[in-house]
């Protein structure tokens, strides 16, 4: 709790505004698979109209469960592989 507390104060300083959740049918729970586990994940928006997600938070430890491995570790990676692929997709930097 503490960490989590901390983390959105900080969030909020950098970047003004505050960490909402994504909605459940946003893209980076469609692709680039669909995920039957949808972990929770916050996003805090650039402000001035650009709209990008600018800091993206999971308030659960998703690496825990690749460490143990086993049915747990595979719908966390698929969900990593789905935020992996959003922020490259979307990024000013890979649109070049």
């Amino acid at each position: 709790k503490p960490f989590d507390g901390s983390f959105r104060k900080l969030a909020t300083e950098l970047f003004g505004g505050t960490l909402q959740p994504l909605p459940a049918d946003h893209e980076m729970y469609r692709l680039p698979r669909r995920l039957t586990y949808k972990p929770k994940l916050e996003a805090l928006r650039l402000q001035g109209g650009q709209g990008r997600i600018a800091v993206l938070y999971c308030p659960f430890d998703l690496s825990r469960a690749w460490h143990r491995g086993g049915k747990g570790a595979t719908r966390q990676l698929d969900a990593a592989a789905n935020i992996y692929f959003y922020i490259n997709k979307h990024s000013p930097i890979g649109s070049k």
